[in-house]
């Protein structure tokens, strides 16, 4: 089989546009490539299309959906006409040969138009169908299209445009001013423990706002005392995201109890009251709390079972695996043992276990444990619990 160019061996290849202006995106040419076969008195077409689904016509005549393969077409001239929705349909006039197999790969180019948007501010974020338009020109698809420029500080502004085959829209957008409105605070978790790691051990407040300004959290505990005072950056986003620790000014954890935080935020806009925009919540420092590692217990096999009374806080799902390899006398690699275990916390009292080992060298070997653990006594210092297995 050789691959040959579009007018080699008698094959001729047109492209018939249904506009007489010429496209920003060329078709690019037709893959053809022709074989040999035994079927006197015929030839084969082997017709594909990129993207697939094509609707195909041979001299008009309906012959199905690429991928396609048609045998018994009489030699001669004919034509073949692609068509997909949303796509620039395609003709190739083809001079066929018996006992010839003509395998045609071609790709469809989506109608397009050029689409031109001005905005003010000038680095608002612009949007053609929900997503992120590259520069203020740019080649789009053809029809009606949803436009829509935001910034941060400013209200939304949409718009529908109708972008022309091969003609150039143009869309303009003068974002107006938000007024500051401040939402409610949100936190991730209402208690958390200073001493565990990473997420884990913080608080996490979150809030909204829609233009410029910045905020202060005062954190206070119970006897009104001030615990923290976190600065927030001025705004530039609508999504406000602000981390306490939980600790004292030397990095110790604080004292056990409820924190009330106040955020205060302070709008740019001179009209705006700071005194409307104070919001409030609280957040419990619980010692109980304690997500620490358990180990390399629970990858060994049959460990993920062991009696080990501390109990996860809340819901939480750990994973836990392990490669262990066995030497020989030599000291060389005998084989491997792989163990795996998944244990999840239904609540501070329950919790569940599931482990396997197989040797990884023998696939009928291997080992099926599970385990149910009920937790009696939890304190700061103290642990007890019942095992089943």
């Amino acid at each position: 089989m050789s691959k040959i160019p579009p007018r080699a061996l008698g094959v001729c290849a047109a492209l018939l546009m249904s506009l007489p202006c010429r496209a920003y995106t060329p078709d690019p040419p037709p893959l053809i490539e022709v074989s040999d076969t035994l079927t006197e008195g015929s030839a084969r077409l082997l017709l594909e299309t990129n993207p697939s689904g094509a609707d195909i016509y041979l001299d008009r005549v309906f012959l199905g959906r690429a991928p396609h393969d048609q045998p018994g077409v009489a030699p001669g001239i004919h034509v073949l006409r692609f068509e997909l929705a949303g796509h620039r349909p395609r003709e190739l006039v083809l001079d066929l040969a018996e006992k010839r197999s003509y395998r045609i790969e071609l790709t469809l180019v989506p109608r397009t138009g050029r689409l031109s948007v001005s905005v003010s501010p000038p680095d608002a974020r612009i949007t053609v169908d929900g997503s992120p338009m590259p520069g203020s020109l740019a080649e789009v698809p053809a029809g009606t299209r949803t436009v829509g420029a935001a910034r941060f500080g400013y209200d939304t502004a949409v718009q529908s445009v109708y972008v022309p085959e091969d003609g150039t829209a143009s869309a303009a957008f003068a974002l107006e001013p938000s007024p500051f409105t401040l939402s409610e605070l949100r936190l991730k978790q209402t208690a958390f423990n200073p001493s565990n790691p990473g997420p884990l051990g913080r608080a996490e407040i979150r809030f909204s706002v829609t233009s410029f300004g910045r905020a202060e959290l005062e954190i206070r505990d119970a006897g009104g005392g001030r615990a923290a005072l976190v600065s927030v950056p001025p705004f530039a986003e609508t999504v406000q995201t602000v981390v306490w620790d939980g600790r004292d000014p030397e990095g110790r954890p604080l004292p056990e109890g409820e924190y009330s935080l106040t955020l205060r935020a302070f709008p740019e806009d001179p009209a705006a009251d700071p005194a409307d925009f104070v919001r409030r919540a609280a957040v419990r420092i619980d010692p109980s709390l304690l997500i620490s590692a358990r180990g390399l217990s629970g990858g060994i096999s049959g460990l993920a079972l062991f009696p080990d009374p501390f109990t996860d806080p809340g819901r939480i799902l750990r994973f836990h695996s392990a490669l262990r390899p066995v030497l020989s006398r030599d000291g060389s690699p005998d084989r491997s043992f792989v163990s795996l275990d998944a244990q999840a916390s239904f609540d501070p009292a329950w919790e569940a276990a599931l482990q396997g080992s197989f040797d990884a060298g023998d696939a009928e070997s291997g080992s099926l444990g599970a385990g149910l653990k009920r937790g009696l006594t939890r304190t700061t210092r103290f642990h007890a619990a019942a095992f089943a297995a």
